[in-house]
């Protein structure tokens, strides 16, 4: 089998089994397990898009852009965290490790994509604040996120 064909089989794998989650979520409407279900489903998508982002965009472009893209990237994944805390209804330990937690290790684009020790000392500053500027804006936009909703359900 060739690499092409493993990588097209390994994302019709992924695809179908991804969808069949989607499905099972709606079909169970709101509820612990189908928050995890899409939780889930948001980590293999947001994981693999942000290892994407990664090494076609951040870390050929200039600091200054890296910087600014990696930013949006965790307001972005802590804003869809929100939309679907808010839409699920999970309860406090799921939306913690399922939501927040998982958000967490999704807003991190470049986590799990390079070897640490293979990085050259020249790129890893810049490896570093990959990792660290997402980090705090997804922290950050989170706490809003929160704030906004409770202020909204009171």
């Amino acid at each position: 089998m060739t690499s092409n064909s493993h990588n097209l089989s390994h994302f019709i794998t992924g695809f179908i089994f991804n969808i069949t989650l989607v499905a099972i979520a709606l079909w169970l409407g709101t509820s612990q397990i189908a928050f995890v279900l899409l939780a889930i489903v948001f980590m293999y998508y947001g994981r693999r898009f942000g290892w994407a982002l990664s090494k076609r965009l951040l870390y050929p472009i200039p600091e200054p852009g890296c910087v600014l893209i990696s930013i949006a990237w965790g307001g972005i994944v802590a804003f869809a965290m929100c939309l679907l805390i808010v839409w699920q209804h999970p309860n406090l330990l799921i939306k913690i490790i399922f939501g927040y937690m998982l958000g967490a290790y999704v807003a991190i684009p470049n986590y799990g994509l390079l070897n640490e020790a293979s990085i050259p000392p020249e790129v890893k500053t810049k490896h570093e604040r990959l990792s660290t500027w997402p980090m705090l804006t997804y922290i950050a936009t989170s706490l809003v996120c929160a704030w906004v909703v409770s202020i909204q359900h009171k």
